[in-house]
């Protein structure tokens, strides 16, 4: 949850900044939620995106044990 909460941290600024730039879609003849729809789209990939690399490090630490070392060292 703490690697879920950095990438919430650091995506929803970027949504928002990223909210206010697209705001002037509007006047390119888009439809008013255009630039709020791309941004919440763009805030959760990025959320997602931070998550997944978060995690890569702790996945590659479990992946270099054998499974009999751990199961041994459990009982």
């Amino acid at each position: 949850m703490t690697q879920i909460g950095a990438g919430a941290l650091i995506g929803m600024p970027l949504a928002a900044w990223l909210f206010f730039q697209l705001r002037d879609m509007e006047s390119m003849g888009n439809s008013p939620g255009v630039a709020l729809a791309v941004a919440v789209a763009l805030g959760i990939a990025i959320i997602t995106l931070i998550a997944m690399f978060s995690c890569l490090a702790p996945t590659r630490r479990a992946l270099r044990i054998e499974p009999s070392e751990a199961l041994r060292a459990e009982g």
